[in-house]
């Protein structure tokens, strides 16, 4: 059901963000690169990377194959990875006003830094969105073992 439920969602993204503009406005590889860059480094740091990763193998799981142990670590993962796209998103969003601001003398540059200051926390929202249906998943996992 998750893999339902994030494709619809990506597919409602996608038709909703095209009707005014074109998908291909929404496509910033500079601001998709600094969530990324961000974010995978604060897991790799913290330990808990492949717990992160096992919260998106739970999820195309009928059955729960992890412990207690294990379900509480991939929901820190899940807690810490929506802080490292939330802290990316407004670095992002902070660069690209820095931009601005020191392009205010040139207008053909205050558009791209300001689509990208944007971009980086559209993208740090999809990211979250995508990973707090495995929060509720581990919980109410760890809530049914108890």
């Amino acid at each position: 059901m998750y893999l339902i439920g994030i494709i619809i969602f990506l597919v409602l993204l996608v038709l909703l963000s095209s009707l005014n503009f074109g998908f291909m406005v929404f496509l910033d590889f500079q601001s998709l690169i600094i969530i990324l860059a961000l974010s995978i480094p604060t897991l790799m740091a913290s330990g808990l990377l492949p717990d992160f990763f096992k919260g998106f193998k739970l999820m195309g799981q009928n059955v729960n194959y992890y412990t207690k142990l294990d379900l509480e670590r991939i929901l820190e993962a899940n807690k810490l990875a929506v802080s490292a796209f939330l802290l990316s998103g407004a670095i992002g969003l902070i660069s690209g006003f820095i931009g601005v601001l020191t392009n205010l003398a040139d207008p053909s540059a205050l558009g791209h830094n300001l689509a990208v200051a944007l971009y980086t926390v559209l993208y740090s929202l999809i990211f979250i969105a995508l990973v707090l249906p495995i929060k509720s998943r581990v919980k109410t996992i760890i809530n049914t073992m108890e």
